[in-house]
């Protein structure tokens, strides 16, 4: 079970640190929609919101939950 980790560790390698670049660039304002559509647009992928949101979880990025205005 271990080596399975490990072959899915190395198989999301290059998107964790794509995930980790854009979250940079905005300053983590982008959930896991928009930088899923930014994710597959920049490497020309089809990842689905489900792996990327997994993907944010396991390396822990998270987005800022803006205040509505009344």
């Amino acid at each position: 079970m271990n080596g399975l980790k490990a072959k899915e560790n190395n198989k999301y390698l290059e998107v964790e640190k794509e995930l980790i670049t854009i979250d940079n660039e905005v300053n983590s304002i982008y959930g896991r929609k928009r930088l899923t559509k930014e994710l597959n647009a920049r490497l020309n992928t089809n990842y689905s919101e489900q792996t990327i949101r997994r993907i944010m979880k396991r390396i822990g990025i998270v987005c800022v939950i803006r205040k509505r205005k009344k």
